[in-house]
Order: structure tokens, then C-alpha cells, then sequence
């Protein structure tokens, strides 16, 4: 209450107000002015988000920290610079926050884009890249006063970001010409190092110039991406303790994985010639969506439904399935069992799926995850096609009921098919070609563009195994 309290407060910058309540709180108010609220900022950042000056001074009187960052990795001096405000800039100068502050990396999404935002940049940097000259001027002139040399301002101006940009490029690629020449050297061969022809540049200059950029930008995403990726697998491996040391064991063969896994009478005609495979029977209920029975065999579902469970109830890093699924995890993504899965998809799934869709490519590569459904916790019913060539999906248990896949339709390659036979139900619906139980160990096989979802479950908690 004290906490919704104080940012009403501070949102509505009823400054008497908020000065009667942080000294109300004695030796605590510092603690409520250094709290974030869920954007990831505090109030002081907020007062330089919209210029609150008046604002920002009475935070500062109770000890706000200028240079503590947010989320995104923006000080104070960074909100400023980036949103223009060059008196506020100054106030905060004057109350010691760091202009050598920089930035990280980092991704975050607007009305479902992702966003990237390069790490490495100072206050001057958002300044020049967003044309607010007078800040720049303001960051520039106390640079200089404070060190008393120009030497300090100008490595200040040619300090780069991590795409390897100074504040001069910021502004030239922002075609801020005023700003730019303002952070221009006074050397002549500048524009000339810089690969500048004239002055201002042309727009292909500027072009080229966002484009190299760029893909330095993407390098170095991947790069960051690729050494957590591997960070975080080696922190899982290090640290898992499984319940079946088979499922992890790298060496296992694609045959030990079958018997491991599938039904007896399954396996053998799995190891057996093609001609032995064509024995194999199905059940296909509606055009293009296939049923094995019993595919799994109930030592394998119980296994496989424990070793999950097991690492669910770890405390180590799981990628989600989806957000409308947040219970779950990606297997593949936890380098923990990609041998037997694998197995699983060159061995198995390929192999029946090519007897059941002859005409199916090659599938290069796999993503497996399972979804924990339960009950009064399970998200509204989704309907979707999947972005695979081919779909398996078994269901590991346990005791539920409801929690049925519907299929309608196949989607069209052009995209063509009507919203109405897209929109998510609780039941089943006129364009409804199939409403399918769930069996525990029932393979399901259908190509990734057909048309379904899953009713909510009506009682207890489900797990399905799905690789696309």
C-alpha cells in the first residue's frame, strides 16, 4: 500500500505530498526511491523520462543514486539525453552523475517487435542520435570545464559504442547535420577517415553507413546469443542430476533407443527391412492426421514423464515451450538428451512419417518441448498451425479428463484461410473435422499446417511430448 502510495505520488508530482511521505518514512524513504516499478525504472528515472526537473530535485534532496541504471541499462543522464531535456541534464551534472555511464545490450519488444538496443553508449551518444544538440552542447562544455582540457572532451566525443560508432556517427547517420558538426574535429582529414566524400553525406553514404552497422550489429548478437547458449548448457549439464542416466547418456544407438521407447510390436518392424514397416497399422480418423496406439510403451511414458517432472522441479535455466504455455520445457534446448531425441526423429519419426505422407522432404532438423496442462491453471484454447513439416506428439499422462485436440482444416500455402476457422473455442465448432482424446502413449503424426488446438483440460494435469 505504501509503495502504490508513493508512486501515485510521484506520477502525479504532487511534490508536497511526496516530501510529507518520504519524511514520514525516516531512515526507509531511501529504500521506496531506489524501488522500480514493472517497466523496469525508478521515479528518478521517470522524472527524466517526461522532464520533471522539480521532481528530480526532490528525489535527489532524499539521496537519490543519479547513476543507478534501469532495465535497459539507461542511467538518469541517459533518459535525459535521449529524450532531450538539457536542464535537467545539467541539474544532474552538477549532483555528480557519471556522463561516462554507457549502456548494455540489449533486446526488449514494442507492440510485439523486437527491439535492439547497442550496448556501449554514453548520454552523448543518445544525445547525437537523437538531434538534441543542446544537450550535446551542455555534456561537451562540462567535459571540458570539469577536466579543464579540450584533450578530455575529445576523447569523450570519440568514444565508441560497441558497434564501434562515436557520437559523431550517430548523428551523420541520423542526418542530424547541426549536431554532427558540432561534434565534427577540427582536423580536416576527419571527414576524409571517416570515408566522407562531402559534406553534408549523401543519403547513399548514410545508407551504407546503417548498414554496416547493422550487420557488425548482428555479428555480435549471434556471437552473445551463441556464448550463452553454450554457458547456460554447460551450467545444465554440470549441474543435473537425472532420474534415468540412459536418457542422458550421448553413446546410446538409435536401436537401444527403440527399445528403450516403443512398443514391442512397433520396434521390430522399426528394425526390420522397409517392407517389414509397411506391416505397421494406423488409424487415421480424419485425412492427414494419423493414430499409433499404444506407440509408447508404458515403462517408456512413465520414465520419460518422471525425468521431466525431475528436471521441472530443478532450479536450473528452461526455455518455455511458448507464452501461452508457460508450463513445460524445450528438451532440445537443455543439451541433456539430444542423443536418444535424435534417435527418436531420424530413426522413428522420419522413418513412419514418410509410410504415412509420401511425398514428405527430409526433415533437417527438430525442436522437441514438452506442455504441462493443469487443471483451472491450462490458458484459453489456442488454435494454430505449427511451423513444421511434420508434428509427433505423445501424451506422457497422467489422470485427466477433457483436454481434447481439435483439428479443423489444412492452412493453405497461400495463407488464404478465413479467420473464422481460426478463432480459439472451448468446443467443439462447425468447422471442427475431428475432435481426438487423449491416450497416454497414442502417437498422433499430421503435417505442421493443419489447423488445431487443445480444449481445456476439466479435471487433474497433462503432459504431451510434441517435436516439430
Amino acid at each position: 500500500e505504501e509503495q502504490c502510495r508513493y508512486w501515485d505520488l510521484c506520477e502525479a508530482s504532487e511534490l508536497q505530498g511526496l516530501r510529507q511521505f518520504l519524511q514520514s518514512l525516516g531512515d526507509n524513504g531511501a529504500a521506496f526511491i531506489t524501488k522500480t516499478c514493472k517497466q523496469g525504472i525508478n521515479a528518478l528515472h521517470r522524472a527524466c523520462v517526461v522532464g520533471d526537473l522539480e521532481l528530480a530535485s526532490l528525489l535527489l534532496e532524499f539521496r537519490a543514486d543519479p547513476d543507478v541504471q534501469a532495465k535497459d541499462s539507461y542511467s538518469a543522464l541517459h533518459y535525459c539525453s535521449n529524450s532531450g531535456f538539457d536542464d535537467l541534464l545539467l541539474f544532474l551534472l552538477q549532483h555528480n552523475a557519471n556522463y561516462n555511464a554507457t549502456t548494455s545490450d540489449e533486446d526488449y519488444y514494442v507492440s510485439g517487435t523486437a527491439l535492439y538496443m547497442s550496448g556501449g553508449q554514453t548520454p552523448l551518444h543518445l544525445a547525437a542520435a537523437n538531434d538534441n544538440t543542446e544537450c550535446v552542447r551542455t555534456l561537451l562544455r562540462w567535459v571540458k570545464e570539469e577536466s579543464g582540457s579540450d584533450s578530455s572532451a575529445l576523447a569523450y566525443m570519440n568514444q565508441k559504442d560497441l558497434d564501434g560508432n562515436t557520437a559523431f556517427d550517430l548523428a551523420v547517420t541520423a542526418k542530424a547535420v547541426e549536431t554532427a558538426e558540432l561534434l565534427m574535429p577540427k582536423n580536416p582529414l576527419h571527414l576524409q577517415r571517416c570515408g566522407i566524400d562531402s559534406w553534408p553525406p549523401t543519403d547513399e553514404w548514410i545508407t551504407k553507413k546503417r548498414t554496416e552497422t547493422a550487420k557488425i550489429q548482428q555479428r555480435r548478437i549471434v556471437a552473445e546469443k551463441e556464448n550463452k547458449k553454450q554457458e547456460e548448457l554447460k551450467h545444465i549439464k554440470d549441474n543435473y542430476s537425472p532420474l534415468h542416466r540412459i536418457l542422458v547418456d550421448d553413446h546410446i544407438t538409435q536401436e537401444e533407443v527403440i527399445d528403450l521407447l516403443i512398443s514391442k510390436e512397433i520396434g521390430k518392424l522399426l528394425k526390420g527391412s522397409d517392407a517389414s514397416l509397411a506391416n505397421l497399422k494406423w488409424l487415421e480418423p480424419t485425412p492427414g492426421v494419423f493414430l499409433i496406439p499404444e506407440f509408447f510403451s508404458p515403462e517408456a511414458v512413465r520414465m520419460l514423464k518422471s525425468e521431466c517432472d525431475n528436471f521441472l522441479d530443478s532450479d536450473l535455466p528452461k526455455a518455455r515451450p511458448n507464452i501461452s504455455v508457460p508450463f513445460g520445457f524445450k528438451l532440445d534446448r537443455t543439451g541433456l538428451f539430444n542423443t536418444w531425441l535424435h534417435h527418436l526423429q531420424k530413426g522413428v519419426v522420419e522413418k513412419i512419417g514418410k509410410l504415412l505422407i509420401p511425398n514428405l522432404p527430409e526433415l533437417k532438423s527438430s525442436e522437441t518441448f514438452v506442455k504441462h496442462y493443469f487443471h483451472g491453471k491450462d490458458t484459453k484454447p489456442s488454435t494454430h498451425y505449427d511451423p513444421s513439416e511434420l508434428t509427433f506428439s505423445i501424451c506422457l499422462g497422467e489422470d485427466f479428463t477433457g483436454s481434447e485436440v481439435y483439428f479443423h482444416e489444412v492452412q493453405p500455402e497461400d495463407d488464404s484461410c478465413g479467420c473464422s476457422k481460426r478463432v480459439p473455442h472451448p468446443k467443439p465448432c462447425s468447422e471442427c473435422k475431428l475432435v481426438l482424446p487423449q491416450q497416454v502413449g497414442q502417437a498422433v503424426f499430421h503435417i505442421g499446417r493443419h489447423i488445431h488446438g487443445v480444449f481445456p483440460l476439466t479435471s487433474g494435469e497433462r503432459m504431451q511430448m510434441i517435436m516439430w
